[in-house]
């Protein structure tokens, strides 16, 4: 109780020299899909390491750590360690067994270890028409959901239901009804691969042509009909501004916004 506050350089000190110690002590895989997805290995260190890196704007840091684990090229993939990779349908990263190599890390539940009131995804994000859920919270129809690049073709656009009964949009990304035992996600591949693409973007202030590759990488396998060229963007910002929106697309649901936004 005595002791002062630590400054936010402390902290962001600390919590790096905790990851880099587990990078270097974790095992590069648990064996079977379950424990890489539930348990930490040194990948899992890795892609922390990119968000934190990123929060600090330590750009080329993001880069160093992103490219132990991210090919150059298209498919993007880790070829050491958990073998990594986007799944060709983000849906089945959502579904069971939620043990995909695009899951880095995630939260699992039961049948015998079913999640708390505070733990249900499910349950705040649906409404009672669509899972049984309690309707907790809508989304924002001025947000994200109302952004005219995101077309109608995307498969993204199933995770937006419209409530009739109260024309509120809800988020169906986690579907599974009572007792919602659909995998809380952590961290995911799709976020490291965006991670990289915007520091890249915003350390080279170019329109850099591996981050328009990863961008298409998420994009194109939720939209075939949407493809981005260097050519696309007028200058680095543009293409920056788009990966946010990918961001912001991608992830929704799983708890990056504030953190973005901050």
């Amino acid at each position: 109780y005595a002791m002062g506050r630590n400054t936010v350089a402390e902290v962001y000190a600390q919590i790096l020299d905790d990851l880099n110690f587990a990078e270097t002590n974790l095992p590069l895989t648990n064996g079977t899909a379950i424990l890489n997805t539930t348990r930490a290995h040194r990948n899992t260190a890795i892609a922390f390491k990119t968000r934190v890196d990123l929060s600090m704007q330590k750009y080329t840091d993001v880069i160093t750590e992103a490219n132990k684990i991210v090919t150059l090229t298209a498919p993007f993939t880790a070829t050491t360690g958990v073998a990594h990779a986007l799944q060709a349908d983000v849906t089945n990263v959502f579904k069971a067994p939620y043990t995909t190599t695009e899951s880095i890390l995630s939260m699992p539940f039961t049948s015998v270890e079913t999640p708390g009131t505070q733990n249900q995804l499910g349950y705040y994000y649906g409404y009672s028409g669509l899972n049984g859920g309690n309707g907790e919270y809508s989304l924002l129809g001025t947000g994200i959901i109302s952004n005219a690049g995101w077309l109608a073709p995307d498969k993204r656009r199933a995770w937006v239901v419209l409530n009739t009964g109260n024309s509120r949009n809800y988020l169906a990304k986690y579907p599974g009804a009572s007792p919602f035992l659909d995998y809380a996600p952590v961290i995911r591949y799709a976020e490291v691969l965006l991670n990289l693409a915007e520091a890249r973007t915003r350390s080279t202030n170019s329109v850099d042509p591996q981050a328009v590759a990863i961008l298409n990488a998420i994009r194109g396998r939720s939209d075939a009909t949407t493809v981005f060229t260097v050519g696309s963007f007028a200058n680095a910002q543009a293409l920056i501004d788009a990966i946010l929106i990918e961001r912001r697309i991608e992830l929704i649901g799983e708890g990056l916004a504030g953190a973005d936004l901050t």
